[in-house]
This record gives structure tokens, C-alpha cells and sequence, in this order.
């Protein structure tokens, strides 16, 4: 859908990362971390090309984990997803 007044054609939906690396509220563990990259397949596979992840998601020692978890999943796709997105 684009964007009001903007042109920019946006996705309908958006894969939020804030859990992955979140051990407080998510009991997150790296043993996770095959089960996440299926998740994001899954998603890629569907259409997604829109992840929210912020260099803040993720806790303690695993701060910044959701954006390194996200880079590695994309690397080990076929084809990488278009990073950033490109220019209207």
C-alpha cells in the first residue's frame, strides 16, 4: 500500500525482532536461534520484506542480537532481501 501523499509503496505487514536476544521477557537463548531463522524463512517465503529491529533489541551482553540474527538470516538466503530499501 502506499504511502498518503508519499508514493511509497509500503508492505501490509511488518516482522517485529525486539524478542530475538530478549532474555527478560522472552527467555531468549542462542538455542533459539535455528528455530528464529525458520520463522524469518517462513516470513520471506510469504512475502515479507519489512523487519523492525533496533540496535537497543536484545538484552545485556546480547544487546544488538536481533540486527545481527537478522544480517545473518538474509546472508543465508538465495537471494538477499533488498537492504536498505531501494530509492522510489
Amino acid at each position: 500500500a502506499a504511502a498518503a501523499g508519499e508514493g511509497v509503496d509500503l508492505p501490509e505487514l511488518a516482522v517485529g525482532t525486539w524478542a530475538w536476544g530478549n532474555r527478560l521477557l522472552w527467555q531468549y537463548e542462542p538455542g533459539m536461534d535455528d528455530e528464529l531463522q525458520r520463522a524469518f524463512n517462513l516470513c520471506v517465503e510469504r512475502g515479507a520484506n519489512f523487519f523492525d529491529t533496533g540496535d537497543t533489541y536484545g538484552t545485556g551482553d546480547l544487546e544488538g542480537r536481533s540486527e545481527a540474527l537478522l544480517g545473518k538470516f538474509d546472508a543465508a538466503l538465495p537471494e538477499p532481501l533488498p537492504w536498505p530499501l531501494p530509492s522510489p
